[in-house]
């Protein structure tokens, strides 16, 4: 990734569609749990209980 998509201390900020579950919310899981900035999306309020653990 270049540097200018970089935040301080070589940390990215991504966007993880479908995060809800699967892949996506395995992806959400992994990327913050190295300590990197991330935004989820998902499709209905009814999903966003799905992100709580990994976003709290």
């Amino acid at each position: 990734m270049p540097d200018a998509q970089r935040g301080l201390g070589g940390k990215a900020r991504v966007f993880i569609t479908g995060s809800a579950d699967g892949s996506g919310h395995a992806a959400a899981e992994t990327l913050l749990s190295q300590g990197h900035d991330v935004v989820v999306h998902v499709r209905s309020r009814a999903r966003l209980p799905t992100l709580r653990q990994p976003v709290d």
